[in-house]
């Protein structure tokens, strides 16, 4: 999870939203979590080097959340499955009060 937008806690807030349905996330400490652009208007997820088949649920999770097509790609440096980029258009999300 790397933050495209100009919200520096929006990555942090979108990584404890998605703990909660179960999807593991973490923002890298590279950059302090920002995309190398933080002027990305839409969330952008890609799915890497075959994750999307061993990960359908997850897959699922994160159309329904960011309601985005999701993109695959194959890069063998890349070791993360996913790589969620927020955006200006990112929703708002938060951890349902328990």
């Amino acid at each position: 999870m790397v933050d495209g937008s100009k919200d520096p806690t929006q990555a942090a807030t979108v990584t404890a939203y998605l703990d909660y349905p179960g999807v593991g996330a973490l923002v890298p400490p590279v950059r302090g979590g920002r995309a190398p652009r933080t002027n990305c208007p839409n969330t952008v997820v890609t799915f890497y080097n075959g994750a999307e088949l061993r990960l359908p649920e997850t897959m699922r999770v994160l159309k329904m959340t960011f309601g985005v097509a999701v993109a695959t790609a194959t890069d063998p440096t890349v070791k993360a499955d996913v790589i969620v980029v927020t955006g200006v258009k990112t929703p708002v999300i938060q951890v349902p009060a328990r």
